[in-house]
């Protein structure tokens, strides 16, 4: 596995990834096409505040991972990491993080990574506890009532996490945070 600088050919790999069976990662599908690759290329690193990264393997990549919204003031930045997910359960997500994670604090010299994690995303949880970040506090992200009735039953788990409010449904995802004093190359 190897990690390099996102380009625009690694997005192209990307429409050959395995979609996402279970609607509740539906949002995690690569959904763009050929003529519209360019474009999200284009969006993802136009800011640069966000420097992102492809995850390779026997050249094609399986992933990819940002640090977004780096603060060189306040030192602080978030990751995010999305796999193929035929990739999955492979280590991929933990050697990539480590990385990044090494990356902003060593390289970046960022003092605080934070993310964000659905709460039905249990595998994902379990890496960022893992590699020792810690919840903080709920965030309120707007969803449309549409997906809502769309997701039905699916959602009956998790409906502690949907908040109505004026008319609009929100998600409560969790925000987790690692501070660099607390981080070791696990």
């Amino acid at each position: 596995m190897n990690i390099v600088p996102l380009e625009v050919a690694h997005v192209y790999d990307f429409l050959q990834w395995t979609p996402h069976e279970d609607p509740l990662y539906g949002m995690f599908n690569f959904v763009e096409t050929r003529e519209t690759v360019p474009e999200w290329y284009a969006w993802k690193t136009a800011s640069i505040f966000d420097t992102y990264f492809a995850i390779v393997v026997d050249d094609f990549a399986v992933g990819y991972m940002g640090l977004k919204g780096m603060n060189p003031l306040l030192r602080r930045g978030e990751i995010g990491i999305i796999l193929d997910r035929a990739q999955m359960d492979r280590g991929y997500g933990r050697r990539a993080l480590t990385w990044l994670l090494d990356y902003g604090f060593q390289k970046r010299h960022l003092e605080r990574i934070s993310l964000s994690v659905y709460p039905w995303n249990h595998r994902a949880l379990h890496l960022y506890e893992s590699l020792g970040f810690q919840p903080i506090r709920q965030r309120e992200q707007l969803i449309s009532n549409r997906w809502v009735r769309q997701m039905g039953p699916a959602l009956d788990p998790y409906r502690e996490f949907l908040v109505p409010r004026g008319g609009q449904w929100r998600l409560l995802e969790t925000v987790m945070v690692l501070k660099r004093k607390d981080w070791s190359d696990i």
